[in-house]
């Protein structure tokens, strides 16, 4: 199963650019299929941060939004990060949510459907807004941590959740990564 997760790696020419921490959390992904981050329902899929990292190496293309640089958190500066789909109904719920600018927009849109037929109506404006968040690549999701190197290749640090306190996260990335 690490040869398989290596390979991957070598595939898409990165292996010596893989923190330790993100190579331990695709192995628990690649093992459970899942990385549900603390039980809290936030959860990735390997598969999808395989296809994040294809991406960032411009193998693939990306239904989630542009690799961003940190501007708000001052411990996370000089990292960027780029979204991964999350797995099951929390990512549905977040990007649905999205599509509505919050929950007002839900309210609005609730108050606009005519009595007959809602739910249909409704289901076919969620899943219209939902296909075009996904082709205007604007999907959110979890993180996929990596810092641009001076070469212009990436270093891949490891995954977070949106929620995570960019301090911990930054201690996570200082402690267990090695110098790039």
């Amino acid at each position: 199963m690490i040869r398989f997760i290596e390979w991957r790696f070598e595939t898409l020419e990165i292996e010596d650019r893989v923190s330790e921490v993100l190579r331990a959390q695709l192995q628990m992904l690649f093992e459970n299929r899942l990385l549900d981050f603390f039980n809290s329902g936030s959860a990735v899929y390997y598969d999808h941060v395989i296809d994040c990292l294809s991406h960032l190496e411009e193998k693939s293309i990306s239904s989630t939004k542009a690799a961003t640089a940190f501007k708000r958190d001052e411990e996370l500066k000089g990292l960027w990060h780029k979204h991964i789909l999350e797995a099951g109904n929390l990512s549905l719920n977040r990007n649905l949510i999205k599509t509505m600018q919050g929950t007002k927009g839900v309210k609005r849109m609730v108050a606009g459907i005519s009595d007959s037929p809602t739910a249909q109506q409704f289901s076919h404006r969620m899943i219209s807004r939902l296909q075009n968040l996904s082709s205007d690549k604007k999907m959110t999701g979890e993180w996929l941590i990596f810092e641009k190197l001076r070469d212009g290749q990436n270093y891949y640090h490891t995954i977070a959740a949106h929620y995570e306190c960019p301090a911990e996260i930054a201690k996570r990335i200082d402690r267990l990564t090695k110098d790039v």
